[in-house]
């Protein structure tokens, strides 16, 4: 789960069809395009919708799939709210893990530059210093009791990716 994925479909939509005229003309190369785009998704309440798909009371409750949340985690109650909503929807929180890839900011915020979808460089260094002050607090053992699985740290560090030879695929990297 990827709130970025949302945003591109959003946009896609927008440009395809004569749906959402107000981000139709957004570029996700453009910083204040990408936070105009973000408050438009915000505002249509997607992460909530989503949760509730995942967790709700409409969903099959003997069905519990692995879920994985590509977020940034700059607060530690976005882990919390949905670590509460997994328990209550019968996840064993020995079941519910962290996978942290650490990356130093220098490096994160070059490639933040190269990619297609830059973020301003303003939400860039608080999105980053909130998602190290998450990571101090969950190295303390400040976590709430929903969350008892393993917690890994991936140290974000080319030098020390190996790839399968003549593949682009990961065979193993450094992590604590």
């Amino acid at each position: 789960v990827n709130v970025d994925d949302y945003k591109t479909a959003f946009l896609t939509l927008a440009k395809m069809k004569a749906q959402y005229k107000e981000i139709s003309r957004l570029s996700l190369s453009n910083p204040a395009d990408v936070t105009k785009l973000h408050a438009f998704v915000k505002d249509k309440g997607i992460k909530e919708k989503v949760l509730n798909l995942l967790f709700g009371s409409e969903r099959n409750p003997e069905i519990r799939p692995n879920i994985i949340f590509d977020i940034t985690a700059k607060h530690l109650h976005d882990l919390q709210e949905i670590a509460g909503l997994a328990t209550q929807a019968g996840y064993d929180p020995e079941c519910i893990h962290i996978l942290y890839v650490l990356t130093q900011w220098k490096t994160a915020f070059r490639r933040n530059m190269a990619r297609s979808r830059v973020v301003a460089s303003n939400i860039f260094i608080e999105t980053h210093r909130g998602a190290t002050q998450t990571l101090q607090r969950i190295l303390s053992g400040d976590l709430p009791n929903t969350i008892d699985g393993a917690i890994n740290i991936v140290l974000c560090n080319p030098e020390n990716t190996e790839f399968y030879p003549g593949s682009k695929v990961i065979k193993d990297f450094t992590y604590i």
